[in-house]
């Protein structure tokens, strides 16, 4: 059996009617998760060779974040850490954007 290493994405799907008919059917987005399957083309001393996405990727043994790993259970381990950091700059993100629209209604209401 070919050794593959995994990495774990999310992806999202939505119901859409082109011509417009299904209306009442449009909704809202639902988050799906894919496990790719990346072969391994060669070992070095310091990581793997794999194929991803039609190109070769190095990917080392060691390392604090890897785009593959070598586990499934380490593949998800490894989604959820990527996606802990994504809430954490969007939660970021979304405080300065609150603090903006405060500090505009503040201008606006000097202006009346």
């Amino acid at each position: 059996m070919e050794e593959e290493w995994y990495r774990v994405t999310d992806y999202l799907t939505a119901y859409y009617d082109p011509w417009g008919e299904d209306w009442e059917q449009d909704g809202p987005s639902t988050v799906n998760l894919r496990v790719a399957r990346l072969p391994v083309l060669k070992h070095t001393l310091k990581g793997v060779w794999l194929m991803a996405d039609q190109d070769k990727r190095f990917v080392r043994r060691v390392a604090n974040r890897r785009y593959a790993c070598p586990t499934l259970d380490e593949a998800f381990v490894s989604f959820i850490a990527r996606k802990d950091r994504q809430i954490r700059i969007y939660d970021a993100r979304l405080v300065k954007a609150k603090e903006a629209r405060h500090l505009a209604r503040i201008e606006m209401d000097k202006l009346k």
